[in-house]
């Protein structure tokens, strides 16, 4: 009974979480995400997720410990066989006493039968044995496959089957072929062996006395072990005809529709009964307009998918071309500056040479653009700490967000040493633009093994199949 103080107790804590939080799930999950979750990455989604799930598994827990307390025989006395179907289980129990408890394990064995009852249950098995076999034909007029069972169903009974003539029925109840039309008789044996469980009272001597009484004296039956009453052989005569031409399902719609159209008429008309069964009929090929549908989903679908596949190359060719242009940009700014101009009047001036290069048929760079939208803004009157400080985050790049900084300490405080830093920083840039061509030409060289493999194999062929042609 322990365990019903956990169920209480969880309970009891959701019953005073509720009240704390005078709500529901809900507002319980938001008192706990405020008093013990707080800045951490816990959503109130996540922690009502998980109440309601510690709350059902509680009821559930609960039902489940109550159901088993009052469908449990141990506090009648007992524990229940499974049936003569059945099998042995163990059961594990705790006996206690006076003098303390102790655990032990029970076998219960499956119910046993009697070998009366395993007698009469064998004749029964014989019958549905030879049943199952022929499947509805009859013992004078077989002309189909028989399906012999190995066990007969809903009884402990196995089933083992001997052919009298292979030649006209086989181990595995195929007919042969080339029967005579007029049949052939061959014999089909049944050994019918009973594996349930029987009592060991039923094994004793006086049982056996007792079926041995039944039998007449001196009779096989009457000096027969337990195992062999256990065991039954059957034998049927069955007269086997050819095999008869199997009509399919298909074969007797076909055959109802020509029978209901004729050859001269201009349509075809589809009978509304089959064997006496109402027909409604409708054309498999289905309607085009689904099909439309489909393939416009499928194709809206792809649309969507590609513009973002696109989005995504967009945005790595753009962080490309700013790692290649950064070299370029901080060596004009550490020109200008170095040249007295101040840092507005700098970005104005690459403005103007970029928009002059454009303008004469240059590439356009991703960098400059940024440095032209700067420029635009501090025209605007912008103020510069603000223009420089969008012009780092609108990047999305690391040294271009490092040099924003930068150049922001250098408006605020001042940095005299800003022309030394840059032209640092500019060598530095430089020298990784070259590590960066050199990878990039690595790569190109790579990926150009598998086109000259390809080439080399096409060379060999037009050397080699003149050779063997000539060869041949």
């Amino acid at each position: 009974m322990g365990i019903f103080w956990i169920y209480g107790i969880i309970l009891l804590g959701f019953l005073v979480l509720f009240l704390k939080s005078r709500g529901g799930f809900s507002a319980a999950a938001g008192y706990l995400r405020q008093q013990f979750f707080q800045g951490k990455n816990v959503s109130e989604d996540v922690l009502k997720k998980a109440l309601l799930v510690l709350f059902g598994a509680t009821l559930l827990a609960a039902g489940l410990s109550l159901s088993n307390i009052y469908t449990d025989t141990v506090r009648e006395g007992y524990l229940a066989r499974e049936g003569q179907e059945g099998l042995d289980y163990e059961a594990t129990l705790r006996m206690e006493t006076e003098a303390g408890s102790q655990r032990i394990g029970v076998l219960v064995e499956a119910q046993s039968y009697t070998l009366a009852e395993a007698r009469d249950i064998l004749k029964k098995a014989e019958e549905a044995a030879f049943a199952g076999a022929l499947g509805g034909q009859e013992e004078r007029h077989v002309s189909e496959d028989l399906q012999l069972p190995e066990r007969v169903e809903g009884l402990p009974v196995s089933v083992s089957w001997v052919s009298g003539d292979i030649d006209v029925l086989g181990w595995d109840g195929k007919l042969a072929a080339n029967l005579p039309p007029e049949g052939v008789e061959v014999e089909l044996v049944a050994n019918l062996v009973f594996d349930g469980k029987v009592s060991e009272t039923a094994n004793a001597a006086p049982t056996r006395a007792a079926e041995a009484s039944v039998a007449p004296k001196g009779t096989a039956e009457a000096n027969a072990t337990p195992e062999e009453l256990l065991s039954r052989t059957a034998s049927r005569v069955l007269r086997v005809f050819p095999r008869e031409a199997a009509v399919g399902e298909e074969d007797k719609i076909r055959a109802a529709i020509a029978e209901a159209n004729a050859a001269e008429s201009e349509r075809l008309i589809l009978p509304e009964e089959i064997d006496g069964q109402k027909v409604r009929w409708v054309r498999e090929d289905g309607d085009v307009g689904v099909t439309v549908l489909f393939l416009g989903l499928v194709l809206g679908l792809g649309l969507i998918l590609n513009s973002f596949q696109k989005a995504g190359k967009a945005a790595e060719e753009r962080q490309r071309q700013l790692a290649l242009d950064y070299p370029y940009v901080i060596s004009r700014l550490t020109l200008y500056l170095g040249a007295g101009l101040s840092l507005r009047n700098a970005f104005l001036r690459m403005a103007e040479t970029y928009t002059e290069a454009l303008r004469q048929g240059g590439e356009r760079r991703e960098a400059m653009e940024e440095v032209r939208r700067t420029a635009t803004e501090l025209r605007n009157g912008h103020p510069e700490t603000e223009a420089i400080r969008r012009f780092g985050e609108r990047s999305g790049n690391a040294r271009y967000r490092t040099l924003a900084q930068l150049l922001l300490q250098h408006i605020s405080r001042g940095n005299r040493e800003l022309v030394l830093l840059l032209a640092e920083d500019s060598r530095e840039a430089f020298e990784e633009r070259k590590k960066a061509a050199r990878i990039r030409g690595e790569k190109a060289g790579t990926q150009l093994v598998f086109p000259m493999l390809l080439m080399l194999g096409v060379v060999i062929a037009i050397l080699m199949v003149p050779a063997v042609v000539n060869f041949m």
